[in-house]
């Protein structure tokens, strides 16, 4: 079987790593998979500490990687490394793994669920340039992982066959035709707002490939616009919808949608794209198709050979008024007047995407919204 890539773990416990590593071993995918051990860390620390000042240790951690793991293709790495003795931490790992354009898995090894209250607040104002992984079940964390570091080489491999007069009009109409739906074009460029993007284009323009041989602009590219997809267009609702907010933006009660035999009535509309086996979601203007030629959702349902009947979605702050928009800070379906939008760091495209007015009103001079 052809290897589709390593899997690189930075995990400092060596209990915990052979539980994770055994995870690994579960799994069907195609991968390889390298654990950074204690021996590998005294190496780094070795590099490092011989270069004095020469080199950053990020530096370091990327010419390792380089060096001493072939076809590496996603990270996943404890946020607290200190068992390892050295300098590495999660972030001179998250710079190293941009600087390589390999993806970063992140986890919190000894998060409780009751340890930060606030957890969904921090996961959105989180890296751009990283993704985090729940940790309570290795099995389905190494599954996860697994599942983006194909997803990363899937737009890469598409990217690179496009045509080249295509990726000339830019991220949002190169990633329309990677995600086979050209017709979403104008929404997507919505979601173009993000920070993020637009500052590594223009950290990697003054890029001297000569000086830097190595360098891909097509490979850099593309790893962008997978950053982009996962922690941008599908984390906030808007052109493509979670489960909550499919729900809420169809006016069926959210445990009701989850049933197999409703939300297969809904199938047409599945996206199947990119990081779509790691959650479930759906096109929003296949969604609308439906709803502009059902006046009744029911109906609709019914005519789908479904004898069931669902209830409204209502909102989960006032369950007198309908929701119909999607709460990012608890994933729960909310209404317009409970909630507060259009915020600087939201997308333009996410227009469903709203914050519970109380929760906002209370962690908005904390958080710096």
């Amino acid at each position: 079987m052809k290897n589709k890539g390593t899997v690189v773990l930075f995990e400092d416990n060596e209990d915990i790593r052979g539980q994770i590593v055994e995870s690994f071993t579960k799994q069907e995918k195609q991968f390889e998979l390298r654990d950074i051990d204690n021996d590998d860390a005294k190496s780094i620390q070795e590099i490092a500490d011989a270069s004095g000042e020469a080199f950053a240790i990020e530096e370091v951690i990327a010419s390792y990687i380089t060096e001493n793991i072939k076809d590496a293709r996603l990270i996943l790495v404890d946020h607290d490394l200190t068992q390892y003795n050295s300098y590495m931490s999660e972030p001179s790992i998250v710079a190293a793994a941009r600087t390589l354009n390999i993806p970063v898995c992140r986890y919190h090894r000894k998060r409780k669920s009751s340890a930060l209250p606030d957890y969904n607040t921090w996961k959105i104002n989180n890296n751009f340039f990283s993704i985090e992984l729940d940790s309570n079940n290795f099995d389905e964390m190494a599954s996860a992982a697994l599942s983006i570091m194909h997803a990363f080489n899937n737009i890469r491999d598409v990217y690179s066959s496009i045509d080249k007069e295509v990726k000339q009009y830019g991220p949002a109409y190169a990633l329309s035709n990677i995600l086979g739906r050209s017709d979403q074009y104008d929404h997507l460029k919505l979601y173009s707002n993000v920070i993020s993007i637009a500052f590594d284009i223009i950290n990697i323009s003054d890029i001297d490939t000569e000086d830097h041989p190595s360098f891909n602009w097509e490979q850099r590219t593309a790893y962008i616009l997978s950053y982009w997809l996962y922690n941008s267009i599908l984390k906030f609702p808007g052109i493509i919808l979670n489960r909550t907010a499919t729900a809420s933006f169809l006016n069926i009660n959210v445990d009701e949608f989850s049933s197999p035999t409703i939300s297969k009535c809904f199938s047409g509309a599945k996206y199947d794209g990119p990081f779509g086996d790691i959650n479930d979601y759906w096109w929003r203007s296949d969604l609308e198709l439906i709803v502009e030629e059902h006046d009744d959702i029911n109906d609709y349902i019914k005519s789908q050979g479904c004898e069931e009947r669902v209830s409204p979605c209502m909102c989960s702050e006032n369950s007198d008024i309908y929701a119909g928009y999607y709460d990012l800070l608890n994933n729960k379906p909310i209404s317009l007047e409970e909630s507060v939008g259009n915020l600087s760091w939201i997308p333009t495209g996410a227009d469903l995407t709203r914050l519970n007015k109380a929760r906002y009103e209370e962690l908005a001079p904390i958080i710096n919204f």
